[in-house]
């Protein structure tokens, strides 16, 4: 007897030509799928950039800063800090760009507090979330009466609110720092900049993105904010936290550093 073929069902017919569509989706889509499993490995990402070409960079929040430093013959970090802003100090503060020889490895680990004279400058938050860039005395003068520090206070848009010039015999006390504040720290990290924002070449390390900051201090009322000190720079920079795959792939990460 003679088969005779018929149509299948319609309904079958359409299930099977969703299931091909899901299929090329699938297939087409499973670079999208890699990235974004490698992005959600930065903890606690806030925003994310994908780029094509199998690199990825995300927005991640400031508490993670000290993951972007980077040691003596250590492979460079997934971290990083990318320097946004520049903003003027007052001239007073230009020795903060040839630190003395006692200060050469920068503020790091130094608190700052209202005690005068202190040995420590650097930078520091105030409760009125203004930060507080201090050049202190130098150790010659020391514990004298003419020990002396000056301040400039900036307000978060990178404005210079106050300058102060103190005098130890003056019997003068620095502003007290917000309690939840957090500690400045310093050292060689990775970093890149916007265009615009300049890094001097004193501040460059064995590698490329390797810089020294003299200070470095995560804004405590903003997560996305970490303001910077770099070495040779009599400058006050605002910097974003970010962190790349780094995967083999990645045709340029500079650029991925350096996206505005």
């Amino acid at each position: 007897m003679k088969k005779t073929l018929t149509r299948p069902p319609r309904r079958l017919a359409v299930a099977a030509l969703l299931l091909v569509a899901l299929a090329a989706t699938a297939c087409s889509g499973s670079g999208d799928a890699v990235s974004s499993a490698q992005g959600t490995a930065a903890e606690g990402a806030t925003n994310a950039t994908g780029t094509g070409e199998g690199r990825w960079c995300q927005l991640v929040p400031n508490r993670l800063v000290a993951d972007a430093r980077w040691g003596r013959g250590d492979e460079a970090p997934n971290d990083f800090l990318r320097l946004t802003d520049e903003f003027d100090l007052p001239p007073q503060l230009a020795g903060l760009a040839d630190l003395p020889d006692h200060l050469k490895q920068g503020f790091g680990g130094n608190y700052v507090n209202a005690s005068f004279p202190a040995p420590n400058g650097g930078l520091v938050q105030y409760q009125d979330k203004s930060i507080g860039v201090i050049m202190p005395t130098s150790r010659t003068n020391l514990g004298t009466p003419n020990a002396q520090m000056d301040l400039a206070v900036v307000d978060q848009g990178g404005g210079v609110v106050s300058y102060t010039h103190y005098v130890e015999r003056d019997g003068q006390e620095l502003p007290d720092p917000f309690d939840l504040g957090n500690d400045q720290l310093s050292g060689y990290f990775r970093v890149g900049a916007v265009n615009g924002v300049t890094i001097p070449a004193v501040a460059g390390g064995d590698e490329d993105q390797k810089a020294y900051l003299t200070s470095v201090l995560a804004d405590a009322f903003d997560d996305s904010v970490v303001w910077v000190l770099v070495r040779g720079s009599a400058k006050l920079y605002r910097a974003s936290m970010l962190w790349t795959s780094l995967i083999d792939d990645a045709p340029d990460n500079a650029s991925c550093v350096g996206q505005p």
